[in-house]
């Protein structure tokens, strides 16, 4: 299994946590912050996330913070996530929660100005606060799991005294489970020492909830007294060690001789050659560790193994690439250069590693297993199909990565596990103009270079007599009926008929199988395309005598079979029956959407399982 199928995860940003911070009695500036984000950014591509409550209230008086922070989430490097919808319902529910203690939170009262840089990216399906208020009125003295984040002595004080502050919230069921709520209760009274225990006993349960929902890693090494340091993932969160092996191969130069780094890091994150960069760096990284982990004289199992394995890594791991900065030359030009030029130093050092030391070398090989990424373009044209293929994507575990821009217009690229990935593409309806069908499927596939090409969304059904709303249709062929001759003596189609790539149809026939005893039915056939929104009976009627096979017709798939036939890329359209031509209404279009969203992903999902085991 390679790095990215075994490793590489969505990063919470835990560390940005206003109540986190003073809980653990923190020490970070803004640099150490920023340095932290930066080597984040730098070092993996998975994407990173965060309650937009923790970052509007951590950068309140941050303000070095917010430009970057905000670019990252403008790019969607940084997923922010909420339970509200937007802003204005974010702020309104923080106002309800938080009115006793106005004056700790003036970025919802009086500052507000800090929220203009940021947005909701992703509502989440949970409400922290209810979770909170559960955990602390159903404490169990002998269950000590907080994902391993809180130490012992602050568990014994927060269960000795969890009826008092359960107290508290059941006479205010309006306010946040914070430690300054507890303080202001007039009916409990706490000390200090339980008013710290509570603050990092509910920053440790936010941490797990938020974790688990989002089924995201935390980053280590960054020192944040009051909590336990997360080693789960060692040592590729560990924000030390990759900070001190991007300082051996050059980053600190880097930074000098491009003044916009950052906003190059953030134009090329997850683009090919920062993934080769973050496989190889991690890869790397972690078969120093097996080298040196025989170095500690610390059982692994303790928590002192991995601050004791930590200096010596860091030490033999820069060592090596200082030896190999003699042989190998570093580009300093670009970051996108850098990631070229660091792959490259870093492959050729580890195969000089690799002929002295057994362990460095199946490690590194292991991580480094070559697997080639398999793409797909998913191209919708209206918002309810654009939400049933997040909800399908979703459902399919795969996750949001990053933009996927051209010249003209941006997608949104999915990843599941190693290789599986799909971007998401809008069109508007028909296949012409600027944003039409056919344009964008070309420059897209122009600059993204899919390997297949699935077209998906809702249709009209031309068999009213075998089909029902919301069945699926396979297109096995499209035919665009706009083009005919038109003579005094006679009518003649002049369009093409083009038939779907061998590979997608092979798979939506494997899909079907999973529906022949379902309420949605599935049928195979030659789809009609054109430039007209139908609704209109004698229409209907006159393209069943042109086409009588044709199952159903829509407006997109002869734009994107057009610029797929041009490019010479494999296609298909999957689409749902949600009217039949007339007496048009929006009744059965989510539906339809979603029917054909879920057939679509599956039959990705055969496809990249095809491919990925050779057959």
């Amino acid at each position: 299994m390679s790095y990215f199928a075994t490793s590489e995860k969505l990063i919470f940003l835990h560390f940005l946590n206003r109540e986190a911070f003073v809980a653990g009695n923190s020490r970070r500036t803004e640099d150490q912050d920023l340095d932290a984000l930066d080597v984040l950014t730098i070092c993996h591509c998975s994407n990173m996330t965060v309650n937009i409550s923790q970052m509007v209230e951590y950068t309140h008086d941050k303000p070095k913070l917010i430009r970057p922070l905000s670019r990252l989430v403008e790019q969607e490097v940084i997923i922010t996530t909420s339970r509200d919808k937007d802003l204005e319902d974010f702020v309104e529910s923080r106002r309800r929660m938080y009115h006793q203690v106005a004056d700790y939170y003036p970025m919802y009262f009086s500052d507000t100005s800090v929220l203009r840089d940021f947005s909701i990216r992703m509502k989440n399906s949970f409400s922290m606060s209810r979770l909170l208020r559960r955990d602390l009125g159903d404490i169990q003295p002998h269950e000590f799991n907080l994902g391993g984040y809180l130490h012992q002595e602050d568990w014994d004080i927060v269960v000795k005294s969890s009826t008092a502050a359960n107290r508290v919230f059941v006479e205010n069921v309006d306010w946040a489970v914070t430690r300054k709520s507890l303080e202001q209760s007039s009916s409990q009274s706490f000390t200090d020492r339980e008013l710290a225990a509570f603050a990092r006993y509910f920053s440790a349960r936010y941490f797990e909830h938020y974790r688990h929902h989002h089924t995201a890693v935390t980053c280590s090494g960054l020192g944040d007294v009051g909590f336990v340091d997360q080693t789960q993932f060692f040592p590729h969160y560990d924000v030390p060690i990759l900070r001190t092996v991007l300082s051996a191969l050059g980053w600190p130069r880097l930074k000098q001789e491009c003044p916009d780094l950052r906003e190059q890091v953030v134009s090329i994150y997850a683009s090919a050659p920062h993934r080769r960069f973050v496989a190889a760096l991690n890869s790397f990284i972690l078969a120093c560790s097996e080298v040196q982990a025989k170095t500690i004289n610390v059982d692994r199992n303790q928590p002192e193994f991995f601050s004791s394995l930590r200096p010596t890594l860091s030490i033999y791991a820069a060592s090596a690439i200082d030896d190999g900065r003699r042989q190998y030359r570093m580009d300093f030009s670009s970051a996108e250069k850098f990631y070229e030029s660091a792959r490259l130093m870093l492959e050729g050092v580890a195969a000089q590693i690799s002929d002295k030391h057994l362990e460095f070398k199946q490690c590194w090989e292991r991580n480094m297993a070559s697997v080639e990424t398999i793409r797909i373009l998913v191209l919708t044209a209206t918002d309810t199909e654009d939400d049933a293929i997040i909800d399908a994507l979703e459902a399919s575990g795969f996750k949001r990565f990053a933009p996927a821009r051209t010249k003209q217009g941006i997608g949104v690229r999915y990843l599941q596990g190693a290789a599986n990935e799909i971007i998401r593409f809008r069109t508007s309806a028909g296949s012409v103009g600027q944003s039409g069908s056919e344009l964008v499927t070309a420059e897209a596939i122009n600059e993204l270079d899919p390997h297949f090409i699935i077209a998906s969304g809702i249709c009209f059904g031309l068999k009213k007599d075998k089909q029902k709303m919301g069945d699926v249709l396979i297109s096995e062929k499209v035919s665009d009926y706009e083009l005919v001759r038109l003579s005094d003596e006679d009518f003649r189609e002049r369009g093409p008929r083009t038939s779907s790539n061998s590979t997608l149809l092979d798979a939506a026939r494997i899909v079907r199988e999973d529906y022949r005893t379902g309420d949605v039915g599935v049928m195979h056939g030659e789809f009609i395309s054109g430039l007209k929104l139908l609704d209109s009976l004698p229409e209907v009627e006159q393209l069943q005598a042109r086409f009588p096979d044709a199952i159903g017709g829509e407006m997109e798939a002869s734009g994107v079979v057009a610029a797929s036939a041009r490019h010479q890329k494999g296609w298909i359209v999957i689409k749902a029956v949600c009217d039949w031509g007339f007496g048009k209404g929006d009744d059965y279009q989510k539906t339809a959407a979603d029917n054909a969203a879920t057939y679509a992903i599956k039959v990705a999902q055969v496809v990249f399982d095809a491919q990925r085991t050779g057959s």
